[in-house]
């Protein structure tokens, strides 16, 4: 989703922007988060996500809370703020447009990509393909289902400029590896089977 850009009309990305102007509150929540029972910081976690996200992934993300995580995210949070600030370069997103490069995704829940951006884009590079995905939200990366619909979504983008991939020529092909989810020995893993933590 290349386009993104920081929308002034949503709640959320105005307080998260503010608050990455401070990494040290960042570092300290996370680190005081830390201290909790992994139990505690799980519950949180699919809480705040509103549990949409995978026992796995919960789980993973609770583990990862420290100090340097807080203070990492605040600081490549704020670099994404200022970029996302400045205007998109509508003669570029035109250009690749045209050569069919660009395909940009919008979500009606996603302040980084609203629906509403769909319009803008439209209007001011009317070459650029655009495609609404009436039930995604930004955290679909850590969400199987959604992450699911994403890819499918983007491997169909592919396949109309590169043709088919994989060995039958219409799907991802499969990769080895060590544990595959839910086995005990080596296996090989299906991109439907994949868990994204």
């Amino acid at each position: 989703m290349p386009f993104m850009r920081f929308d002034w009309a949503e709640r959320e990305p105005v307080r998260l922007r503010r608050l990455t102007w401070t990494p040290w509150l960042f570092g300290a929540v996370f680190a005081a988060v830390s201290l909790l029972p992994l139990a505690v910081r799980a519950a949180i976690i699919g809480r705040m996500t509103k549990r949409a996200m995978s026992a796995r992934s919960v789980e993973v993300t609770a583990r990862n809370i420290t100090w340097d995580q807080g203070m990492n995210s605040a600081v490549l949070g704020r670099s994404e703020f200022v970029g996302l600030d400045k205007e998109p370069d509508w003669a570029m997103l035109q250009r690749w447009g045209r050569e069919g490069r660009l395909t940009s995704f919008f979500a009606p829940e996603d302040p980084w990509a609203p629906a509403r951006f769909e319009r803008d884009m439209l209007r001011l590079a009317p070459a650029v393909r655009c495609k609404l995905l009436a039930d995604q939200v930004h955290g679909f990366c850590v969400v199987d289902a959604m992450a699911s619909k994403v890819a499918a979504e983007t491997a169909a983008v592919v396949r109309e400029h590169v043709g088919g991939f994989g060995p039958e020529g219409d799907t991802a092909a499969p990769y080895e590896t060590e544990v595959g989810p839910g086995r005990d020995k080596p296996g090989v893993v299906h991109p439907g089977e994949m868990e994204f933590f």
